[in-house]
């Protein structure tokens, strides 16, 4: 097993990246951020090492030390879409909107089929009161679900808010059919569906 291997090659970044791995599997994540750690040390260069421990952070609602490895990460690897992704969901946490939508759109702009990234940037601009943007971004989820999902229920609310639209509607009904939407899309896109390239959502 890797301890085993640790023991015979006790500074192979490597094998204790993987202990750590393990470790995280079965829910021992401080043993597992003392093996990221570990590793760490021994190859600072090492952008997975870092990227592995900010995970193990963000699970244990550790967001600010999250933060600070998955930007230590970033700079070794700025092409790392799932670094953007946790950091984004990390600031999200903190109540941070602005930091969290510029990094899901980082993250979107590298790989623009990741539905359940868009939604949850949507999310964030309705959170700091951008419903437009928020909306604007519900019509893009709208054609994921109409060419590749069958979510019926999902075709409704998002058919009917574009019907309200054109009608005379008071800000504050937008902003609660926008949240609406926010949840309703939320549910859908945690379950399993489709995750084909949909590279029409990167002409929005």
């Amino acid at each position: 097993d890797f301890s085993t291997a640790i023991s015979l090659s006790p500074n192979s970044p490597s094998s204790i990246n993987s202990r750590g791995l393990a470790y995280e599997k079965q829910g021992r994540l401080d043993e597992a951020v003392q093996d990221f750690s570990r590793a760490i040390e021994l190859d600072p260069g090492n952008a997975i090492f870092l990227h592995n421990r900010g995970l193990v952070l963000r699970n244990m609602g550790k967001y600010e030390d999250a933060v600070r490895d998955y930007t230590l990460a970033l700079k070794l690897d700025p092409k790392s879409v799932s670094a953007y992704e946790n950091r984004g969901y990390s600031y999200r946490k903190l109540g941070n909107f602005e930091k969290a939508v510029s990094d899901y759109t980082k993250a979107l702009n590298l790989d623009g089929s990741r539905i359940k990234t868009l939604n949850n940037r949507a999310f964030c601009y309705a959170r700091s009161g951008m419903y437009a943007e928020a909306v604007r971004i519900f019509f893009r989820l709208q054609l994921f679900f109409t060419f590749y999902t069958s979510h019926t229920h999902t075709h409704i609310y998002i058919y009917t808010f574009h019907r309200l639209r054109t009608t005379q509607m008071s800000f504050d009904l937008i902003r609660r059919i926008a949240m609406h939407i926010i949840i309703v899309v939320y549910l859908m896109t945690r379950k399993a569906i489709s995750r084909k390239p949909l590279q029409i959502l990167r002409k929005f």
